[in-house]
């Protein structure tokens, strides 16, 4: 099947040269959980590559996983496709109506592959990877499982998903590795004459916090020895990623991103670290959303000048739709209509290596938070009260998180010499906070969901999830099909 799709692929060649594209997506991987800003963690690998590329200080996400996914491949901010966390049995995800990102690039000649973690709509059959613009997919289609039996304990089943059926004999390996195998095989077997668009989501460093012993270091404090052997293996898969594309004379026209889904998780016996950031995972503070990330690669779209440099442009994750359309020569947007939105990412590859002004002046980071200018200045409108509002300190989780006061009546703060959100303007400052609130309320009115018109498609033929696992030897997949 696999060399079915490759061969396909090749056929068609972008009309124009278009870089091959990485674009690596960690999992609850915090903002201070590698030497993208902290230089004593365990990753060699991402900290060379952010500083032979660029580093991006100001990359926001959604707080959590799903709607951050699905910004990605949508082109949409996370309140114009989807906020929920919902599992393959439930609605959500990509609607069938908007065009993908892969679908973008695979019109122009690319071969497009993705590997890992899916969490984008799985509901219906037309919503599994190979149905929305990839070649091939390897991967699970929900939000966490366990590394080595793949067990998701949201819908009681096993969840490994290989292009359009379950992957059945993976069970016992660990996840990660699997991955990588998985693209080192499509690095090696990709036709050159055509790019390549690679989508690897890593499942590291989600919980429960699992690795191969040999990435263990034993000299660890013993509370993050299991979490550091992830970010190491982690690591070491994109080393070996990297590697395989210079092993095929690819590295010279790829462009790789980097990016977390959110911010660290630092609630129970959670490890990750966002420090010196506010807030982690399921927050809007800027741990939750302000991710690590950085554009790196050996294409020469990247100017010599800019590289080892840091940008502090505001970038979204869904503008790397509009960025990637653009480097390959197709249109940027998609409008569906059909009372669908329209894609919101805009091109900002000339901000980050031309210094150019972002097209990205506003940051709905929620449909009760935002960043934008008023009257010149760049202010953060958040209400949050969750447990999640904490500083968590430089040596974390050995030394407990901070609690940081509440933000349930909304708080302001002036995010660009405030990156701790430590100073609310929000009383000091009443006409910028109501003209926040003001855009909060207008954002929040055009909020739109996948799956709540019930739209479904051709994919009118539904099972349970109990009946499709009964088939299926356990395990999960989409419960909706055409009829046949």
């Amino acid at each position: 099947m696999l060399a079915q799709v490759f061969a396909a692929a090749a056929a068609v060649t972008a009309a124009a040269p278009a870089p091959h594209v990485v674009f690596f997506l960690a999992d609850d991987f915090g903002h201070y959980d590698s030497t993208v800003w902290n230089p004593d963690a365990p990753t060699p690998t991402l900290g060379k590559l952010a500083a032979e590329g660029i580093k991006l200080d100001r990359h926001y996400v959604y707080q959590f996983c799903s709607p951050t996914r699905s910004s990605f491949v949508s082109g949409r901010l996370p309140i114009h496709v989807n906020t929920e966390n919902h599992p393959s049995s439930e609605a959500g995800g990509v609607d069938l109506r908007m065009q993908t990102v892969a679908d973008k690039l695979k019109s122009a000649g690319y071969a497009t592959h993705q590997v890992g973690k899916w969490h984008a709509g799985a509901y219906l059959a037309g919503q599994v990877p190979t149905a929305r613009g990839f070649d091939s997919s390897l991967g699970y289609l929900n939000g966490n499982e366990d590394h080595y039996t793949h067990y998701f304990s949201g819908v009681k089943g096993t969840d490994m998903w290989n292009n359009t059926a379950p992957a059945y004999g993976t069970t016992g390996q660990y996840g990660d590795d699997l991955y990588v195998a998985r693209s080192l095989r499509i690095i090696a077997e990709h036709d050159t004459a055509a790019p390549l668009f690679l989508y690897h989501a890593f499942q590291n460093t989600h919980t429960p916090y699992q690795v191969p012993e040999e990435y263990v270091d034993p000299s660890d404090p013993e509370k993050v020895q299991a979490f550091f052997g992830m970010i190491r293996h982690l690591d070491t898969a994109v080393l070996n990623i990297t590697n395989a594309l210079k092993a095929r004379d690819m590295w010279r026209d790829t462009i790789v991103v980097f990016s977390a889904d959110n911010g660290g998780e630092c609630l129970g016996k959670s490890a990750g670290n966002n420090y010196p950031l506010r807030g982690c995972k399921y927050s809007d503070f800027e741990g939750g959303v302000r991710a690590a990330a950085f554009v790196s690669g050996g294409s020469a779209l990247i100017p010599v000048g800019k590289r080892g440099t840091t940008s502090t442009a505001l970038v979204h994750i869904c503008d790397w739709y509009a960025t990637f359309a653009a480097m390959a020569g197709v249109a940027t947007t998609d409008a569906p209509g059909y009372g669908v939105p329209a894609s919101d990412g805009v091109d900002v590859w000339a901000a980050l290596t031309a210094d150019a002004p972002s097209p990205r002046t506003e940051v709905p980071l929620s449909a009760e938070s935002v960043i934008s200018s008023v009257n010149g200045t760049v202010y953060k409108y958040v209400t949050d009260s969750k447990s999640a509002n904490v500083w968590t300190p430089k040596d974390f989780p050995l030394s407990p998180a901070v609690p940081a006061p509440s933000c349930a009546k909304g708080c302001v703060f002036a995010i660009d010499t405030d990156v701790r959100e430590e100073h609310d303007l929000a009383a000091q400052l009443p006409d910028v906070t109501a003209a926040l609130q003001k855009r909060v309320a207008e954002n929040a009115a055009t909020k739109w969901q996948t799956g709540a018109d019930g739209y479904v498609g051709a994919y009118t033929h539904c099972t349970s999830l109990d009946s499709y696992m009964a088939s299926h030897k356990g395990f999960i997949g989409p419960l909706c099909s055409m009829k046949h």
